[in-house]
């Protein structure tokens, strides 16, 4: 038998080594395990408003860009995550626009949107978002759309009614069942 150099052992053990990796991945991605398929959507929506001025008083316009991502897993939702980007700007009666500035969507201002001084329930939107998307993890999508609302006021037609939520989320949630609906469908 003929001797080996080391660089045709090394070549050799190389290409051994080579064929039993492709062998042990080639096996690892034949089969998923059930139950682990999950579906991702997202959806963006966007409503406006507009006051025309008024004597000394600007007018505005506002925009609201609602987002959010939706994950199913085993037809419920495993996580969501819901947002808003709340644009306003002033226009002056010659129609001159005053400066945008955009401060951050509300979960991104936080303690700074200023919601909780107008909050019955003491809590910022972003806290309120946390519990309505706690509260959306681990149910179904048409558990979730049949959600019991109340009109608080023509600003609030679908407050949550349901005990959970009453004590924790008292905004208007509307939009937000709007945009996981349309995260599920996309």
């Amino acid at each position: 038998m003929e001797e080996q150099t080391r660089e045709e052992y090394a070549m050799k053990k190389l290409v051994a080594l080579l064929l039993v990796g492709l062998l042990v991945l080639t096996g690892c991605g034949a089969s998923k395990p059930k139950g682990q398929d999950v579906k991702i959507g997202t959806a963006v929506t966007v409503k406006a408003k507009a006051a025309a001025p008024e004597g000394d008083k600007k007018g505005n316009f506002e925009t609201n860009v609602y987002y959010g991502t939706v994950v199913l897993k085993d037809d419920k939702i495993a996580q969501v995550q819901i947002d808003v980007a709340q644009n306003k700007q002033a226009y002056n009666a010659d129609n001159s626009i005053e400066p945008f500035k955009f401060d951050g969507s509300k979960k991104v201002l936080g303690d700074e949107y200023g919601m909780v001084k107008a909050s019955k329930i003491g809590q910022e939107w972003y806290k309120q978002m946390e519990n309505l998307e706690t509260w959306m993890t681990g149910k179904t999508v048409a558990e979730v759309l049949a959600m019991e609302t109340v009109e608080k006021d023509a600003a609030h037609p679908a407050v949550p009614a349901n005990a959970d939520l009453t004590s924790s989320v008292s905004i208007d949630v509307s939009n937000y069942l709007e945009i996981v609906k349309l995260g599920v469908e996309n």
